[in-house]
């Protein structure tokens, strides 16, 4: 774990780890240097990832973010502002906030807000823009407002 705490965030390939840990002299049988790599992806402490090196497809690993707590989802009416919180988003905040992470956008544990209209005033008739006609006018957009900042 030292040599990839040391990496600071980067990632690094086996060939690599192994050479770095041969400069303090801990060189180790790559058999033996995957499978501690495989314990530690399994415990959590190191991401796995497939990235393409000059040309090659490469396995690497790096440190595993902490994941933030999961912030909790909103359902906002956008007309009437009513709103309804959802149990059980955990995933969708995970993946806002893991987007918001690859983007370098700080995560905020601010509720994440899903605009749309409710049933009460999806059901009112929408005022049609000057020169339409009813069958045309659009309805207000659905917007994503997310934890990140």
């Amino acid at each position: 774990m030292r040599v990839m705490e040391e990496a600071r965030g980067a990632s690094l390939n086996a060939i690599e780890i192994n050479k770095r840990l041969g400069q303090d002299g801990a060189l180790l049988a790559m058999s033996a240097l995957y499978r501690d790599l495989k314990r530690l992806v399994e415990a959590g402490r190191l991401n796995h990832e497939w990235t393409t090196r000059n040309g090659h497809v490469s396995s690497v690993y790096r440190i595993a973010a902490v994941s933030p707590p999961a912030a909790p989802v909103r359902l906002m009416c956008s007309a009437c502002a009513s709103a309804v919180d959802m149990p059980a988003a955990g995933l969708l905040s995970q993946l806002i906030a893991q987007a918001c992470n690859a983007q370098g956008m700080p995560v905020s544990s601010d509720p994440i807000e899903i605009r749309m209209l409710c049933r009460r005033c999806g059901q009112l008739p929408q005022a049609a823009s000057p020169g339409t006609d009813e069958a045309t006018a659009v309805s207000p957009t659905r917007r994503l407002r997310t934890g990140c900042r």
